[in-house]
């Protein structure tokens, strides 16, 4: 059972940080997916969950694409429906807490993405309540990545979209954890405006993906975009790789000791991105993501001797260290 007791998020009545990967089976129904969405759909099974386990990790996050929920789409169906669930609960019986978090972004087969949560949003989550609210090993995570700025305005409207789906959510009777995603495709909460919540076990999730050799690389970094947020909010990671040459320089492998270093010292749960998708046919391995195959083989920045774009460079190795030991390792 998650929790989120006396302003710290609490799994089975004990203070916790999660240590999660993050599963892309989900993101879009057979009809519409493509390249490695097709491949990680594939892949999903027993085997991958075990092997999630072994790698160190208490936690997985699906990412589950808006319009397959979404009883008014096209995309939608019982038997999909029924494909999620399956999924959620096997994570489950193996011991794993889940993170679902609905996406609606292009990959999902949604012809017109929207930027916050929307009516089919709520009717996703009504979905996902129905399926889930007898399971607070549930964590519900409203929406990925929501768009616009980190000023006055777009906080505002960011609040009143993410308002609307916790009261929904709440209204179903869930006491399940609510996370909700900061700005600026959810790598900041720098200026954010809280939610109000019933229960008072809601949070608040960040993506610290590096964004090039100017910034984000630093705990003075850290602190201004979520760390400083996260001394008076439940904050968790749930979304983090060196995934991508935009995110990717010189200075990666020291910063990403320095980002695991400074989640771990201030009580915040990482979930690194992604365990079913180390690029896809002539990109595998390439990527800069947790691990460079299928059968979660982790990445590693072999002491400074890969860089980006190389085979196998990636935080792998380092955050499964970190998740099997508690100590984060120098690159």
């Amino acid at each position: 059972m998650v929790t989120l007791t006396g302003g710290k998020l609490m799994r089975d009545g004990k203070a916790w940080q999660p240590r999660g990967v993050q599963l892309n089976a989900f993101v879009a129904t057979p009809a519409v997916q493509y390249g490695e969405y097709t491949a990680a759909y594939r892949n999903f099974s027993a085997a991958e969950l075990s092997g999630i386990v072994a790698w160190g990790a208490d936690t997985v996050r699906f990412q589950i694409g808006q319009p397959g929920l979404d009883p008014q789409s096209g995309l939608s169906s019982a038997s999909w429906i029924a494909t999620v669930q399956a999924g959620v609960e096997a994570a489950r019986a193996d011991g794993l807490s889940v993170i679902v978090s609905v996406q609606d972004q292009s990959q999902t087969g949604e012809p017109l993405p929207s930027d916050e949560p929307d009516a089919g949003t709520i009717r996703a989550w009504t979905t996902l309540t129905g399926l889930f609210n007898s399971d607070q090993g549930v964590v519900y995570e409203i929406f990925n990545e929501p768009e616009g700025a980190a000023n006055a305005a777009d906080w505002a409207a960011w609040q009143s979209a993410h308002q609307a789906v916790l009261t929904a959510i709440r209204a179903t009777g869930a006491k399940n954890v609510v996370l909700a995603d900061g700005l600026q495709g959810a790598t900041t909460l720098a200026g954010a405006l809280t939610l109000s919540d019933p229960l008072n076990a809601s949070g608040y999730a960040v993506h610290p993906f590096f964004l090039g050799p100017t910034g984000y690389e630093t705990p003075t970094d850290f602190a201004a975009n979520f760390g400083s947020f996260a001394a008076t909010s439940v904050v968790v990671a749930t979304e983090w790789s060196t995934h991508d040459t935009d995110y990717c320089d010189g200075n990666t492998p020291a910063a990403s000791q320095a980002l695991l270093t400074y989640l771990s010292e201030n009580n915040i749960g990482v979930v690194g991105f992604a365990y079913d998708d180390p690029g896809y046919a002539g990109n595998q391995g390439h990527i800069g993501n947790i691990v460079l195959d299928y059968d979660g083989t982790p990445t590693s920045f072999a002491g400074g001797k890969l860089v980006c774009g190389e085979y196998g460079f990636g935080p792998g190795a380092m955050l499964q260290t970190a998740f099997k030991t508690g100590v984060v390792p120098a690159p």
